[in-house]
This record gives structure tokens, sequence and C-alpha cells, in this order.
């Protein structure tokens, strides 16, 4: 009796929630629907499906959203409550990609039928795998019309700069040419980006990869240029995924160490004398940053880091790799000396580092140097599916076998303390 009352009071929730639904959708005329189907039974998403709404998802730009609305169906095997049920984790699963990319959960609206709104199924295979699914609607706030292009009150023409890392800006004269007036930072390299102190991480702590930053400002504060300057920002390797890239941007007051996306802006990608490059189009000053946000693969892992230096407590990992490009400082992520990570696809180990203070003395401070993640000590061995796999050879049965080492990291004291 206590299961009928739960599923009768579920039940006309989810009918009230999705005429509410209905009734919203209907006075959005910009928004785009589209579903996403499960095995039986499943709340996972197979390959070609988890593809397809990833594929969908780097299409949006997250600035426009403007609410999500995700509803869970099955098909009508098995029982009605643990059909309800089911549906619940179909949406909790396609929610966490949404969240992944950057979506507040704030603007997820949610709600799963279970069995409720499949129809009469039962003949049909095809009728069955079509309610085995859920629908998503992506609703997107107005879009402000732009303002007109200011006009080139200058009267001396354009010029262009040449920087040292090979970026190019072409706008007026009487903007590029006072170079009291105007500082341009670029920063291609993993050096650069380290240096200047930048992280490729976002607001909400989403990791991104990099293809390059730029920095036009004005120590005057007069940041409006004559005209638009055109920003050509070299593509440097196919390691940066360059068809992936958004633009990102950074206030002063975030010190340039996160990241959050720019609206209404588009990348093109331009070649100039058998060259690629990124084009930009700035009417004011600017700090952008070219990436994408970082989509573990299905068969990605969790890695675990942990520090063992006596006497020590690890406060900070510093992360970072060339292909791709990124460079990470983690801090709130750390807890009883370890930190999780997902692994994303890397050709050879990521370098890492860590900052470490003295337990009796809190003013003794430790930075590690840089070294390869696969120096550290392998805490123990376990299959490992990940495409940065560290492998090694161990005697199995009378026989030498090569294993994957389960991702688990140690810093310990040798690695610190040198003889």
């Amino acid at each position: 009796m206590k299961n009928i009352l739960i599923l009768v009071t579920v039940l006309l929730t989810s009918i009230n929630s999705y005429a509410q639904v209905q009734n919203q959708t209907k006075e959005k005329e910009n928004f785009i629907r589209w579903s996403v189907y499960f095995g039986s039974a499943k709340h996972e998403l197979n390959e070609n499906e988890s593809k397809r709404i990833n594929d969908i998802l780097d299409t949006l730009n997250i600035e426009h959203v403007k609410s999500v609305i995700l509803r869970g169906y099955t098909d009508s095997d098995a029982d009605s409550l643990y059909n309800i049920k089911l549906s619940d984790r179909r949406v909790a699963t396609v929610q966490g990609l949404f969240e992944e990319t950057g979506i507040s959960e704030k603007i997820i609206k949610r709600s799963y039928y279970g069995e409720n709104m499949a129809g009469r199924d039962s003949a049909s295979e095809n009728l069955k795998s079509r309610n085995r699914r859920v629908e998503i609607v992506v609703v997107f706030k107005p879009i402000p019309k732009p303002l007109p292009a200011p006009k080139d009150t200058c009267k001396r023409g354009d010029t262009m700069l040449v920087l040292k890392n090979g970026t190019i800006l072409k706008g007026s004269t009487c903007d590029l040419n006072d170079s009291s007036d105007l500082e341009i930072i670029e920063a291609l390299s993993i050096d650069d980006i380290i240096s200047q102190n930048l992280q490729t991480m976002s607001n909400n702590e989403n990791q991104l990869i990099s293809g390059g930053m730029i920095s036009i400002r004005s120590k005057s504060g007069n940041c409006n240029f004559n005209k638009p300057i055109t920003i050509y920002v070299p593509v440097l390797d196919s390691c940066s995924d360059s068809k992936r890239m958004s633009l990102y941007n950074s206030s002063d007051g975030q010190n340039g160490r996160t990241w959050s996306p720019v609206s209404g802006v588009k990348i093109k990608i331009v070649i100039r004398n058998g060259s690629s490059y990124y084009e930009i189009v700035a009417s004011k000053c600017v700090k952008l940053n070219l990436d994408f946000l970082v989509k573990a693969p299905l068969d990605s892992k969790l890695i675990q880091i942990e520090s063992k230096v006596s006497g020590f407590t690890l406060k900070r990992i510093d992360m970072y790799n060339d292909c791709p490009r990124f460079y990470w400082s983690f801090k709130k992520k750390i807890s009883a000396n370890k930190m999780n990570l997902r692994v994303t696809s890397m050709s050879k180990p990521p370098q890492i580092r860590f900052l470490l203070i003295n337990n009796e003395n809190r003013k003794d401070t430790l930075l590690t140097p840089f070294m390869p993640l696969s120096d550290l000590k392998h805490g123990k061995f376990k299959g490992f599916s990940g495409q940065f796999e560290d492998r090694t050879q161990r005697w199995i049965i009378f026989k030498k076998r090569e294993m994957n080492l389960y991702p688990w990291y140690q810093l310990q004291d040798k690695h610190v303390f040198k003889d």
C-alpha cells in the first residue's frame, strides 16, 4: 500500500510539472528540442548517444542559455515504481553532461515519468526503444542586436603589428601606434602561461584546454578604439583541437586566474601566407583565452594524487602539459593530503609540482620543481584503459607480463629530499 501511495504522489506531481513545462515552452520561440535514447533497463548512454549529445553541447554558447528542460521516460517493462526511479536516473545522467559544460544546476528543470507516458508499446520493440529516452529542451535568452561599429575618426589609415610570438593585430594607426598607452600581452606557450600566472580553468573550476591567450589594455583607461581591431592568433599545433575553440575572458579582479565564456563573439580560422590563425574582432580592450572545455572520454578514469612527505601538509598542486596545452592549479579539491582528478586524453604524462607547508612552522613552505607524473610511486596495480597509461612489467605465474598501472600516485620523501 505504501508503494502505491508513493507512486500516485510522484505521478500526480510529474503530470502537473509536465503540463507547466509544456505551457512554458509554448511561449518560447527560441529553443531547440531533441532526445537521447537508452538501452533496456539502462541509465548510461552508449558511445553513439554520448557522442551525439556532446556534439550538440559543443555548439552551445552557455551565456545564451536561459533554461534546460529534461524529461525522462521508460518503456512499460518492469515494475512501475522501478521505472519511475529508472527515468530519474536517466535524467541525472543527461543533467551531468550539461553541468560539465558549465550549465548551472539552478537553470535545469528536471522531471521523470517512468512508463506513464509510454502509451501502448508492449507489442512493438521499436516503440519500446523510442520510449527509453530523455527529452531535452534548451531555451535561449533573447539576443540583443549588436551596436553599430564606431566610425573611424583617426583619418590616418590602418596599420599592422606583429607580436613576438606571431600574433598579428590589424587596426587604426591612431590606436596601435600609441605605444605609450596601449599594453599588449600574448601567452601562447606553456612557459608564457605559467610565468604570467594564468590558469586554463573556468569560473566553476571546469578544466579548459588552451589555444592561447591575448590581453590588450589601456594604461590610461581609454579602451574604446577608433575602429575595431582584428586579432590573428597563430594556431600553434594540432594538439589544441583548433576547431573546437571558444572565447573566454577574465576581468582584472580575477587576476587572469579563471575564465568565463564570451557571448556574441565568434572565432574564425583563416589562412594568411600559408599559416592558420584564429581571427577575432575586438572593439575595446580585451583579455581573451581561446579554450575548449575538457570532456572526458567514456573510458576515462579518476587518478588519485597523494602527498606522503613527512612533516608537511599538501596545500596546492600545479599541473601542465603542452599536448594538449593546459595549466591547472588546484587548492579546493585537496582533502587529507589527497586529490582526485579525471584523466583526459594525453599522449604523454603531464608535469606536476606540489606546494607543501611545514606542520610545525606554518611560514615554512616548500615548492617542488615540476616532474613527470609518471615519476611518482604508484600505489597499486590494476587495469586502466585511459589514453595516458603508465605501463610496467611484472612476473605473473612464472611469466613476465606487461601491465597497466592503476592511476594512483604518491609524492614521497625521496622525491623532495635528495641525498
